[in-house]
């Protein structure tokens, strides 16, 4: 999968990464459970709601594929992530966190 979020960083979109942490669970509203997530940026809905494109709010401002993904919810720009400097390839833990639209 890591090779796969490689490519799709040199391509116009890549896939965002759900952080199922984030995720509402027994909480008594959908806002308490959503309510540390005012202190992420959010990003931008991007062309056909269909393809499920956003704008991710930071740079490169790439196009994230949030695919499976609900509005509200918390997801990592891999585009932002850290190369380990041992195995050359991104950490996705060291993603930058946005708020889907």
């Amino acid at each position: 999968m890591l090779k796969t979020i490689v490519s799709m960083i040199a391509t116009a979109a890549t896939c965002a990464v759900l952080i199922p942490s984030c995720a509402p669970t027994n909480a008594s509203s959908p806002q308490a459970a959503y309510a540390d997530a005012d202190k992420y940026p959010l990003a931008v809905k991007y062309g056909d709601p269909k393809k499920q494109q956003v704008i991710s709010p930071f740079r490169p401002h790439n196009l994230v594929d949030v695919s499976g993904m609900k509005s509200g919810q918390l997801a990592r720009d891999p585009a932002t992530a850290s190369v380990d400097a041992k195995t050359g390839k991104p950490d996705i833990n060291t993603a930058k966190i946005f708020r889907i639209p």
